[in-house]
């Protein structure tokens, strides 16, 4: 298809393709709607959610907000100033959790288990670094 009527001028498309659209065509069956986030609404429940309210003043001077605490690393921690072992596997198990989509709120056995899961695959992690 050219784009040209049939008076030989040209003629923008009857449809623009729905990548392109502001608001994609809705398909009434096959509507696919992004997943809804169930988890914290902002920085400040979550870190009250681990235990670790007290280190908000560090992420508000970095400007961090919860998108950016999602991505950090444990190195990433150290270098703002989490220094306190405890907190800082506390943050980091939660980072890991949600990224994986598993609940943040497990029972104490359940959450020792993960955590020492997620020890072993920093570890292994930093190995395949090497």
């Amino acid at each position: 298809m050219t784009g040209l009527g049939s008076d030989g001028k040209p003629h923008p498309h009857a449809t623009v393709p729905h990548f392109l659209q502001d608001h994609p065509p809705s398909h009434a069956n096959n509507e696919v709607r992004p997943p809804s986030w169930e988890g914290p609404k902002d920085l400040e429940t979550l870190l009250s959610e681990i235990d670790c309210s007290k280190h908000l003043p560090i992420f508000n001077k970095q400007d961090i907000d919860l998108r950016v605490f999602l991505t950090l690393t444990e190195d990433d921690l150290k270098e703002i100033g989490i220094t306190l072992f405890g907190p800082r596997r506390r943050m980091v198990s939660c980072i890991a959790r949600l990224s994986s989509g598993a609940p943040i709120h497990l029972d104490r056995i359940e959450s020792a288990y993960a955590d020492s899961l997620n020890a072993k695959l920093l570890q292994l992690q930093n190995k395949l670094k090497e």
